[in-house]
């Protein structure tokens, strides 16, 4: 009998879509010495698609959804729930709530010189290394402005977001006051954020794996700020 030595000539074909599995098609031809037609064979190999693979880093879309779960409904997401909920094709400007982050003081003042008032958002938010305050744009909802102090990290960014859904949650009534409304929402932030993070950790989400970034300017130097009210 004639010895059969085999050549792999692989073939890839992919088919990619966000509800189903990938496929790897590999051809295998097999060339005979003898002189024998080769003989082929397909091997198919069926690969998990995104939604599929535990992916555990937190990106700041996924921390919204995150948030936005466990302020309205006191749960949080595994990884495949979120997946399926993620919509990359969405860019952070169209989201909702609207949040800016890395803003500097003077917007959140509308342009005014109020020291009276950045010493209230000041002692406000004396316990946090951020600063959010709302920006009205007329009949529309609010925006959320989000400045950081030295020290902020990924997880402070974390913070503002739930805090800013939280807000967004609960809207303020026209007879309410905005700081009254904001001191309201700190005091949510320290009475569920260590739930959030508990249920985030039982999901499966590990917090060493949360990424978001901290713009580098401006930043709040609370030592240069008069913070006597």
């Amino acid at each position: 009998m004639g010895s059969r030595c085999s050549v792999v000539r692989p073939f890839y074909r992919c088919t990619y879509s966000g509800h189903t599995r990938h496929t790897i098609v590999i051809l295998n031809s097999y060339f005979d010495m003898a002189g024998r037609s080769p003989s082929t064979s397909l091997v198919s190999l069926s690969v998990p698609n995104s939604s599929q693979v535990p992916h555990s880093k937190v990106n700041l879309k996924r921390a919204r959804i995150l948030v936005r779960s466990h302020v309205a409904h006191h749960t949080v997401p595994g990884y495949v729930a979120c997946n399926e909920g993620e919509n990359i094709l969405t860019w952070e400007r169209f989201l909702r709530p609207q949040i800016s982050f890395g803003v500097p003081m003077e917007r959140m003042l509308g342009g005014e010189d109020s020291t009276n008032m950045v010493n209230r958002l000041v002692k406000l938010y004396k316990n946090e290394k951020y600063i959010l305050y709302v920006e009205q744009l007329g009949s529309n909802e609010p925006a959320f402005l989000v400045t950081f102090k030295e020290a902020a990290t990924s997880m402070t960014v974390l913070r503002s977001l739930w805090q800013a859904h939280w807000l967004h949650e609960h809207q303020l009534k026209p007879s309410d006051d905005v700081f009254d409304w904001l001191e309201e929402s700190l005091t949510a932030l320290g009475d569920e954020f260590d739930d959030f993070i508990d249920q985030m950790e039982g999901a499966g989400w590990d917090q060493s794996q949360i990424f978001l970034k901290v713009p580098k300017e401006p930043v709040v130097v609370v030592e240069n700020l008069d913070q006597e009210a």
